[in-house]
């Protein structure tokens, strides 16, 4: 199961919204699950998302699951490298961070420049920039 990119600045049928740039900053995450780990990730999970809601810069955010394969992703799109940050040390997301190992078997996160007009990015893209990243633990 996969989402499409949605969120404040993008709409899945009309495409960026607003203010527009030439360039954002795209970010992908994976996780695979720890079978027996499921009710900390999900209480892990919803201060995470609702935290991103209310994050400034966040363009669109999209989340994907495969509960055959035991994995979480997410991709996102972001106005600035600085507005990423600011949600990343946001106090949800570092104690998810500090929990990554525990509810996790193996992890990974990347980040790169995404112009507008490459705006939706694929979930096919998201996986092979993590498959260039070496795994967190």
């Amino acid at each position: 199961m996969a989402e499409p990119l949605a969120g404040a600045g993008y709409n899945p049928e009309q495409g960026l919204v607003g203010p527009q740039q030439d360039t954002y900053i795209a970010s992908t995450t994976f996780l695979i699950l720890d079978p027996d780990q499921g009710a900390r990730f999900q209480a892990l999970v919803g201060p995470i998302s609702a935290d991103l809601q209310t994050r400034e810069g966040l363009i669109a955010v999209a989340f994907g699951q495969s509960q055959k394969c035991g994995t979480v992703r997410t991709m996102a799109v972001w106005a600035s490298e600085q507005a990423m940050s600011d949600f990343v040390l946001g106090d949800a997301h570092l104690a998810a961070m500090s929990e990554a190992s525990v509810v996790g078997l193996n992890g990974a996160v990347t980040h790169w420049e995404v112009a507008a007009g490459e705006i939706p990015m694929s979930w096919d893209l998201a996986r092979s920039k993590i498959a260039e990243v070496e795994a967190l633990y």
